[in-house]
C-alpha cells in the first residue's frame, strides 16, 4: 500500500472564512448583575429596523430562589440597552417565570412568553406598547403543566394573517406521551384559543419536546419538535424530529410526521463540569425575495457519534420533502459544539447559526462562541467567533435541575446585520453578553471552493461527488477552467458563469487506481487575478475494503466476521450480485452508529473489510450491510 502526494500548485488561495467581510462589536453585557444567574437567552430584531433589538435572559438569584425573566431593549443599535432583569409582570416571586421567547410586531410591540407557577404552570405573554415604558400579561390557564413555551408573529405585510400571535409548548399531563399543544392569539395577544394537539404520534415514548414555530412569507405556519423518550432530555440516542404544519392561520393542522431522526446529545463534560446540552430543533424560513423564498431550515445539535455537532436539514418545497443532514460547523476536529440556534435574514434570505463551540481547546474542555452563515441555502457555511472571551462551561446554581445552563441561546439578522445573544461564565458567573456582526460582500467576483474528501474508495470502483463553487462578490464570476492535478479526479464541467451571490454544483469522480491515499489538487482559473486551488482527497488506507474477487456471486450475502470473538481486530467479508451504493456500518447494543467501514459505489463481487476495535469496549456489537434493496445484519463479539 502506497500513499501518493501531489504538490499543490502556487496560487493565490483565500481561505474560505475570509471570503466574507464582516465587523463583530465587542461582546455586550447586556445588564450586569453580580448576584444575578443570567441564562438561556432569546433575541429578537425589530422587522424593519436592525437598530431596535429586544434581548431575553432567564435569571436566577444567588440564592437560587424561584427564576424570573430579564428583559434588555435598545432603540440605537446598541449603544445603551435599558431593562431589568425581572419583568414587572412578574408580581409574586415565590413562583417562577421562566422559558421565555423574544418578539416584536410590524407595530413595534413587544412580547415576551413563558410560564408562570410551577409545577402546573400557566402559559403567559407579557406585552409592551409604548417600548417597555409599561408591560401588561396575558394569563393562559390550560389543564396541562406548560413547558418550553415558543411563540411566533407573523411579520409579513402580506400575509392574510398578519400580526397573529402563535404559541406552542408540551403539554405534560398524567398520560404519556405528553404532546406539543398549539394555541393562537388573533388579536395581538388579548386573547388565545383552546389548546389543540398538534404533534399527533409522534412524541416518542416520553413525550414531545423542544417545539419551535416559524411562518413563511404567505403566512404558511410550521412547527418542529423531538420525540423523547420517557428518560428524556438527558437520555441520549435516536429520538425522531417531528413537523407539522398549518395553511390557514393555524385553525386547522395536518398530519404530524417524523422527518428525520436526531442522535439526542444528553450531556457534556466540559473540565469535569457536567451540563446538559440539548437537540431541540431551531427552524427558520427564507422570507425573502431570493430564488430561495419558501425554503425551510431547521437546524439541531447531536451526537456525531460521541462529541457533538450542529447539522440542519432543508426542504424546498414547503416540507413535502427534506435533504439529508448537513453539517453546519466547518472544523474539522473532533470536539464539540453544542446548543445551536438559527436565523434567516428577510432581506438577503442569509442563514445564519450561533453554538457553543470547543474547537480550540485540545482538551474539549474551555468554549467560545461561533456564528456560522450561508448565502447560499446551506451549500456552503464561513464561522466566525463572536465570543471575546474564552470560558469554562458550568452548571448555574438552579432551585430544581442540575447540570443546567440554559436551553438555548439566539440570534437574529436583518440586512445583513445580525445580532447575537447567549451566556457565558467568564467572570466565574453567567452574564448575558451580546454582539453586532455586520457582514458586507467583496468587491468584484470572489470564489469559494470548498475541499472535497471522497472518504474510502476501493480499487475496482468509483465513486461521484459534489464540488460547490459560490460567488461571495458583487461582480459575475467567470470560471474559465477546472483542471486536475491528477487523472483519477474528473470533473464535469470546466466551465460556469456564477452571478453573485449564487451558487453552483459541479461532479467530481474518483476512480481509483491504487490502494492508498492520494491527495491532489483542482486549479480554477477564472476572471479573479489568480487561480484559485480545492484540495481533493480520497481513499482511507485505515478503513480499505479488499475487492476479494471479480466474479459475480448468485446472491447477495453477508459473511460471519472472523475471527469472532475477537480482539482487537476481525475482518468482514461480503458479496454482490449486482453494483449499487453500498454500506457496512458497525453499532452498538443501544443502536448508535459507531463505525463506517464501506460507503461507497462497489461493483459486483467478493469483498473483505476489517475493523480495528482498539478504542472501543468489550461486549456485543452488530454490523449492517445495506446494498441497493439487499440488508442484512449480524452479530460480533468483542473480548479484552
Amino acid at each position: 500500500m502506497k500513499n501518493r502526494l501531489l504538490t499543490l500548485c502556487c496560487c493565490s488561495v483565500l481561505p474560505y472564512f475570509c471570503l466574507w467581510a464582516q465587523t463583530v462589536s465587542p461582546n455586550i453585557p447586556l445588564h450586569p448583575n453580580p448576584f444575578m444567574q443570567q441564562h438561556e437567552t432569546s433575541i429578537t430584531i425589530h422587522p424593519t429596523n436592525a437598530n431596535i433589538v429586544l434581548s431575553t435572559a432567564l435569571g436566577i438569584d444567588t440564592n437560587a430562589s424561584h427564576a424570573r425573566i430579564g428583559w434588555y431593549y435598545t432603540t440605537d443599535g446598541g449603544a445603551e440597552w435599558k431593562g431589568r432583569d425581572t419583568l414587572p409582570t412578574h408580581d409574586n416571586l415565590t413562583l417562577p417565570m421562566a422559558d421565555e421567547t423574544a418578539a416584536i410586531d410590524l407595530n413595534g410591540n413587544l412580547f415576551i412568553s413563558g410560564f408562570y407557577g410551577f409545577p402546573g404552570g400557566d402559559f403567559v405573554l407579557n406585552r409592551s406598547t409604548n417600548g417597555g415604558l409599561d408591560w401588561g400579561r396575558t394569563d393562559i390557564p390550560t389543564s396541562d403543566q406548560v413547558d418550553k413555551p415558543h411563540i411566533a408573529i407573523d411579520i409579513n405585510p402580506g400575509s392574510p394573517y398578519r400580526d397573529y400571535i402563535y404559541a406552542s409548548f408540551t403539554g405534560f399531563n398524567t398520560v404519556a406521551p405528553d404532546p406539543v399543544k398549539f394555541q393562537r392569539s388573533t388579536d395581538g395577544g388579548q386573547t388565545f384559543s383552546a389548546p389543540a394537539n398538534i404533534s399527533g404520534g409522534i412524541s416518542g415514548s416520553g413525550f414531545a419536546f423542544g417545539t419551535n414555530l416559524a411562518v413563511n412569507g404567505e403566512g404558511v405556519l410550521y412547527a418542529s419538535w423531538v420525540g423523547l423518550t420517557s428518560g428524556g432530555i438527558l437520555t441520549p440516542g435516536a429520538v425522531p424530529l417531528g413537523f407539522n404544519l398549518s395553511k390557514d392561520g393555524g385553525a386547522s393542522w395536518g398530519t404530524a410526521v417524523a422527518i428525520t431522526t436526531v442522535n439526542n446529545i444528553g450531556t457534556r463534560t466540559k473540565g469535569g463540569n457536567t451540563i446538559r446540552a440539548w437537540s431541540y430543533p431551531s427552524m427558520s424560513v427564507d422570507c425573502s425575495a431570493s430564488p430561495r423564498r419558501g425554503w425551510i431550515y431547521i437546524v439541531y445539535s447531536e451526537r456525531n457519534p460521541t462529541t457533538s455537532d450542529v447539522f440542519f436539514i432543508r426542504s424546498t418545497n414547503g416540507g413535502s420533502s427534506w435533504s439529508n443532514r448537513i453539517r453546519v460547523n466547518q472544523d474539522k476536529g473532533v470536539n464539540d459544539q453544542w446548543q445551536s440556534w438559527s436565523s434567516v435574514d428577510p432581506a438577503t434570505g442569509n442563514l445564519y447559526v450561533i453554538y457553543y463551540d470547543s474547537r480550540k481547546f485540545p482538551a474539549n474542555d474551555s468554549a467560545e462562541v461561533y456564528i456560522s452563515w450561508s448565502i447560499d441555502g446551506g451549500d456552503t457555511f464561513q464561522d466566525v467567533l463572536v465570543s471575546g472571551v474564552p470560558f469554562l462551561p458550568k452548571a448555574v446554581r438552579h432551585p430544581v435541575l442540575t447540570n443546567y445552563m440554559g436551553s438555548y441561546i439566539g440570534i437574529a439578522a436583518l440586512r445583513d446585520t445580525v445580532w447575537a445573544c447567549w451566556n457565558d461564565n467568564r467572570t466565574g458567573f453567567h452574564q448575558a453578553y451580546a454582539s453586532r456582526v455586520v457582514a458586507l460582500p467583496f468587491s468584484g467576483p470572489k470564489g469559494l471552493f470548498r475541499d472535497v474528501d471522497f472518504g474510502p474508495v476501493s480499487l475496482g470502483s468509483f465513486k461521484d461527488t459534489t464540488f460547490v463553487m459560490t460567488n461571495y462578490g458583487d461582480d459575475t464570476l467567470k470560471i474559465s477552467n477546472i483542471v486536475s492535478s491528477d487523472p483519477e479526479f474528473t470533473v464535469r464541467l470546466t466551465s460556469k458563469d456564477i452571478p453573485p451571490g449564487k451558487s453552483f454544483t459541479d461532479t467530481i469522480r474518483y476512480t481509483p487506481s491504487f490502494s492508498g491515499t492520494l491527495l491532489a489538487t483542482l486549479i480554477v482559473s477564472s476572471n479573479n487575478p489568480s487561480p484559485d486551488t480545492v484540495r481533493i482527497s480520497g481513499g482511507d488506507p485505515a478503513v480499505l475494503v479488499e475487492h476479494v474477487s471479480s466474479e459475480i456471486p448468485k446472491a447477495f450475502e453477508l459473511l460471519q466476521n472472523y475471527p469472532n470473538p475477537f480482539n482487537p481486530s476481525t475482518k468482514i467479508g461480503f458479496k454482490l450480485q449486482a453494483s449499487g451504493f453500498t454500506s457496512l456500518r458497525i453499532f452498538d447494543l443501544l443502536g448508535r452508529e459507531v463505525a463506517t467501514l464501506v460507503n461507497e459505489e462497489l461493483r459486483p463481487g467478493s469483498y473483505e473489510a476489517p475493523w480495528d476495535a482498539s478504542g472501543f469496549p468489550s461486549g456485543i456489537y452488530f454490523y449492517t450491510l445495506t446494498s441497493g434493496e439487499f440488508t442484512e445484519t449480524k452479530k460480533l463479539v468483542l473480548v479484552k
